[in-house]
């Protein structure tokens, strides 16, 4: 008789504890073990056990990784996706293998793998269509209390049955180290997965990612002589994946009540981005509108304004105002050198593509230094320059916020030449002060003077905070002026006329 501890799989349920009888196989449902023949009808033997258990962790890893991407979509990148959907899945993962606990046959787990992809397929759209469920407006984000009924629905499912899929499997894993093994060979499949979503699939999409992967799993969980088949089925799902794509796009377009029709749409490591057509054209990251293209005449006027606030700016850093135009202005301008920061370094290729040869020509400028990487990094070991202007978003996420803190500002500081500027971009309205808009603007003047010690704000639609290494910049009208013919820079949407509008307080 051989002589051990029935296997404790998960750990949530307590399991009868008894030395097991001649012929009987230790198992979490506490009973002479009545599957033998009907497993090995399935194909249920050690090795392809194994096989399952992988492809259970595989499928997993998958599929909380596609719902992670969506929901912090579906917020706008807030980093509250993640407490939420984490939460969320290992209620679920707990409650699947705690619900089927002495209930239900070893086989059906063979089912689980595909079945959690199936469900977080179901999640995936119900998450594209927050904004219709939850009565949210076109271009904002929906909050994380607005939607707190549709996190369980979109994510709890999925996880039991992950949940479940390892409680069946497990059981059939050996006597003296199944549920050692069990978790080894789960978290090997959860492994594979992690890594091939990071480094391959997360560039191709949501849809791609959950048909490929359900085609993976199956390849690996059918016995050797059917293999052929979960390949062709594999195959066909990647085949149908893009068409699956453009539809789930297109609906969740819908479903945000945004203006016009959806011109193009992808999703990169870290955003996922919508344009609308028209002219100007309309750019969606997250959700969120974060800039129109072409706009001169909200771009050139600030653009132009900036330059003329230091007497000779010849290096300049810009960290975003790539997908707004900004830089296209800025290169009117006699510069030696432009470096351009843009962190999600497949932006640039999508823009150019989307834009046309605007964006082309802007890139292709030698003056022009794209870096794309962390604007930190490049504050940090870069410059120095004469003149710093964050044009990316406000502090809505941890991520974002990096560019708005007081040690990124003392940095700024300390890579700024004689007489250097930073300016940097509040999207505040000077029509509107108060509420959540008056208080982010606060926060950030304050930063500002505290790295600084001056603080010089420029009205317009989008406000725009400026400090100088050795004081506040010159705004006397007369010097604007005569920095500007002395360029000897003409612009159709810009002229020294308008200076005493852009500087009216």
């Amino acid at each position: 008789m051989t002589m051990a501890l029935i296997p404790e799989v998960v750990g949530l349920c307590p399991i009868e504890r008894r030395w097991p009888r001649s012929g009987e196989l230790a198992s979490p449902y506490g009973h002479r073990d009545r599957h033998n023949e009907e497993v090995r009808m399935f194909a249920l033997g050690t090795e392809p056990t194994n096989r399952h258990l992988a492809a259970l962790g595989f499928a997993t890893v998958l599929a909380q990784s596609v719902l992670l991407r969506e929901a912090m979509s579906a917020l706008g990148g807030s980093e509250l996706a993640w407490g939420v959907v984490l939460f969320t899945w290992l209620a679920g993962m707990a409650a699947g293998a705690a619900l089927t606990m002495r209930r239900g046959a070893p086989r059906w787990g063979l089912a689980m793998p595909v079945l959690s992809l199936v469900l977080a397929a179901l999640g995936v759209v119900l998450l594209r269509a927050a904004p219709a469920l939850t009565g949210g407006a076109g271009g904002e984000a929906i909050g994380t209390a607005q939607a707190a009924w549709l996190w369980p629905l979109a994510v709890f499912p999925s996880a039991a049955a992950g949940g479940a899929g390892f409680t069946f499997l497990a059981a059939r894993t050996g006597v003296s180290n199944g549920g050692a093994m069990a978790y080894a060979l789960e978290a090997a499949g959860g492994l594979l997965g992690g890594l091939l979503f990071t480094f391959v699939l997360a560039p191709y999409g949501t849809v791609l990612t959950l048909f490929l992967g359900a085609g993976l799993t199956l390849a690996a969980s059918f016995h050797t002589r059917r293999l052929w088949w979960a390949l062709v089925l594999t195959l066909l799902l990647a085949t149908v994946a893009r068409p699956a794509d453009a539809l789930l796009a297109r609906w969740t377009w819908r479903w945000a009540s945004r203006p016009g029709s959806l011109a193009a749409w992808a999703e990169t490591r870290q955003e996922r981005l919508e344009l609308a057509s028209g002219n100007p054209k309309a750019l969606y990251a997250n959700g969120r509108l974060v800039a129109s293209f072409p706009n001169p005449w909200a771009t050139a006027p600030r653009a132009h304004l900036l330059m003329l606030l230091h007497p000779h700016p010849r290096r300049v850093l810009l960290i975003g105002g790539l997908a707004d135009g900004s830089v296209l202005t800025f290169l009117e301008h006699p510069l030696e050198r432009l470096d351009l920061v843009e962190d999600d370094p497949e932006l640039p290729g999508l823009l150019v593509r989307w834009y046309g040869s605007p964006i082309r020509r802007a890139l292709d400028d030698p003056r022009v230094h794209l870096r794309l990487q962390d604007p930190i990094r490049v504050i940090q070991h870069g410059g120095p320059w004469d003149l710093i202007v964050l044009l990316d978003g406000d502090p809505a996420s941890i991520r974002e916020n990096r560019t708005r803190t007081l040690e990124l500002f003392t940095a700024c500081r300390r890579r700024l030449e004689p007489g250097g500027l930073v300016a940097v971009n509040i999207d505040v309205s000077d029509t509107y002060l108060s509420g959540v808009g008056g208080r982010l603007l606060a926060i950030e003047a304050s930063t500002l003077r505290r790295a600084f010690g001056n603080v010089t704000a420029l009205p317009g639609d989008h406000l725009t905070l400026v400090c100088g290494r050795d004081g506040p910049p010159d705004l006397d009208l007369a010097v604007l002026e005569h920095r500007w013919t002395a360029l000897g820079l003409t612009d159709p949407v810009f002229s020294p006329a308008l200076l005493p509008v852009l500087l009216d307080p």
